[in-house]
């Protein structure tokens, strides 16, 4: 709803007038914070001067959108009313009105996933945890092992992030796992972090940081792990402000009460720091491995606020060293020069990228005693919005990643160079109030060298940037149809994912809840990950497709919250039932219950 009062005012019809916000108010159904409502809508210097009443009303309709994003209220509206006009500019009172939704439910769960069989429990969100918009997860469950309660697995979690306390903020979290065989708990898995960030003092803040973790059955000399660091911020120094933070990381060995230290590290930096007219920060790591092992010290000093073509650039040099206590001899020492950019463009269109150029000295790698370059970019576009229970819009990213090599001796060119490149795309059309069209898809391409490049080299899975399996992309594969298809090897070359969905709007209960109903379409391709070869050719590639329908319910009352439901059947299966190779029990098909969307 827009209000709109400005007849008293006969300069408005004048276009070459400025339109300025000049105060906000909130009005709140519920018990969201209005102090922190009003600092989301209202950046810290004010609105700019908007040059027509269309431009003010655009950049309202953006700061409405992503209230109604966060899904964790009813209704957003606004009213806008000129209070004064000059010769120069009309300045508006905006007023929002906030009707929450319930943000928090506690539900006891059953899942049934065919992956592993059912799965009991109990689930806790709030994501305004009184009112302040902190997010709290808690859960707890037990889930069969092979479809089978002789042996299950135990699991618990919660996390509370941005508890407001005066002018800091504390985050928790919680995690239990464990396998239960018989009376007894196996596989022991438990952590604990808390971080309490931007405590005030004097004109300084003061951030803390605690986290254990214990595994007693881990393979390691030890099974607790301890880190604490404390980091001071703001500190004058000089003209510039120092930051400092001390860390420690302690161990403790399977049956002993004491905690050894295993490092200690002293992190500090500098800004800002003017050299010539321009703006740099510095920063300096020092860490100390225990009992006697290696010094290691990363220094950086990089180049902020500067501009090129009216576009933000940054520079910077760096250096790490590592010192062996007992050989007294450097070693895996890096040098390294690099830049970064980034732009906005029409369209919601971002770009960012950076060019590295780094010479490495007595590493222990076949890379030693030379040069290498390396290149990020990261292009993403778009934006996706909530209107009602339906989404509207395109987003999408690219990220790409290379390395490139210069040899002082000759090997395979193509060994040069290591590269990766990433993308996801999401894509939503509403035809009418009822119906909608949606798709996502991702993938990602990566060429490795044959050799190891690094002592820690790690190689790309579904995706680089996403802890998620690919099966669980895919509504309709179980998880041993996909390992025993591309094994479970370390290297995957090639993957993607393509989801399509139809969705229908089939019921309505005014004031209480809307369902709806989808059918949808997936398809995966992927290379076998037991092949450490380079190259890709069809007999490496894996095709799945599978086809089913979804159904799920959203509450009026709780919009952040769907509860759904998954039938997916694998497609080839199906097409071979057709044709009387195998009979209807013989398909496939994969179940699952649960909340939250697929995507």
């Amino acid at each position: 709803m827009l209000l709109v009062s400005i007849a008293t005012i006969g300069a408005v019809e004048n276009q070459d007038l400025f339109h300025i916000i000049a105060y906000y108010s909130i009005e709140v159904e519920g018990k969201s914070n209005e102090k922190l409502l009003k600092d989301m809508i209202a950046p810290p210097g004010g609105d700019p001067p908007y040059a027509t009443v269309e431009a003010m009303v655009q950049a309202l309709e953006a700061k409405r959108n992503r209230l109604n994003n966060m899904r964790i209220f009813e209704e957003v509206s606004y009213t806008y009313e000129a209070i004064h006009a000059d010769n120069t500019a009309i300045r508006y009172r905006v007023k929002f009105f906030i009707d929450d939704a319930f943000s928090f439910i506690a539900i006891p769960y059953p899942k049934y996933d065919s992956n592993y069989g059912f799965r009991l429990g109990l689930k806790a969100y709030d994501k305004n945890l009184f009112g302040s918009f902190a997010d709290l997860y808690f859960v707890v469950n037990t889930t069969q092992i092979d479809s089978s309660w002789e042996d299950y697995d135990w699991f618990s979690e919660i996390s509370v992030s941005n508890i407001p306390v005066g002018k800091s903020s504390i985050d928790i979290e919680g995690e239990f796992e464990a396998v239960q065989h018989g009376s007894t708990l196996h596989d022991v898995f438990w952590t604990a972090k808390i971080d309490w960030t931007g405590i005030p003092l004097a004109q300084t803040t003061f951030d803390f940081h605690v986290d254990v973790d214990e595994n007693t059955d881990t393979t390691d000399e030890f099974d607790k792990m301890l880190t604490t660091s404390a980091q001071w911020n703001g500190l004058p120094w000089f003209n510039s402000l120092l930051n400092v933070r001390p860390s420690m990381h302690f161990k403790q060995a399977e049956g002993e009460t004491e905690w050894d230290v295993d490092s200690a590290s002293f992190f500090s930096s500098v800004n800002p720091i003017r050299i010539n007219g321009e703006t740099y920060v510095f920063t300096n790591t020092m860490k100390l491995k225990f009992p006697h092992d290696y010094v290691q010290q990363t220094s950086r000093l990089s180049l902020v606020d500067a501009a090129v073509l009216g576009m933000p650039v940054s520079f910077w040099i760096s250096a790490d060293n590592y010192f062996d206590m007992d050989d007294q001899a450097f070693y895996n020492n890096t040098y390294t020069v690099g830049t970064s950019l980034g732009f906005k463009l029409p369209l919601n269109i971002g770009y960012s990228g950076s060019y590295e150029a780094s010479f490495r000295d007595a590493f222990t790698t076949r890379l030693n005693h030379i040069p290498v370059v390396s290149m990020t970019q990261t292009v993403s576009f778009g934006n996706v919005n909530w209107k009602n229970n339906f989404r509207r819009g395109l987003k999408g990213s690219v990220i790409g990643k290379a390395d490139y090599a210069f040899f002082s001796r000759e090997f395979d060119r193509f060994d040069y160079l290591k590269y990766s490149v990433e993308g996801e795309l999401e894509a939503y059309l509403n035809l009418g109030k009822r119906f909608g069209l949606s798709t996502r898809g991702m993938g990602f391409y990566s060429h490795v060298p044959s050799f190891d490049w690094y002592d820690d080299q790690t190689f790309p899975t579904f995706l680089p940037s996403s802890e998620t399996s690919a099966s669980e992309k895919l509504r309709g594969i179980l998880d041993d149809t996909y390992e025993e298809a591309v094994g479970e090897g370390d290297y995957q070359k090639l993957g993607a994912v393509l989801n399509m969905d139809a969705t229908l709007m089939f019921i309505k209960f005014k004031g209480f809840a809307e369902g709806f109903m989808s059918a949808f379409m997936d398809v995966g391709i992927f290379t076998d990950t037991r092949s450490t070869d380079d190259s890709v050719d069809w007999n490496d590639i894996t095709l799945f497709k599978t086809i089913g329908i979804e159904g799920y319910g959203i509450m009026d009352k709780f919009p952040s919250y769907p509860i759904r439901g998954s039938l997916g059947f694998n497609l080839d299966d199906v097409v071979s039932h057709f044709k009387g190779d195998i009979g209807f029990t013989d398909i496939e098909f994969e179940l699952t219950i649960g909340m939250g969307l697929h995507y």
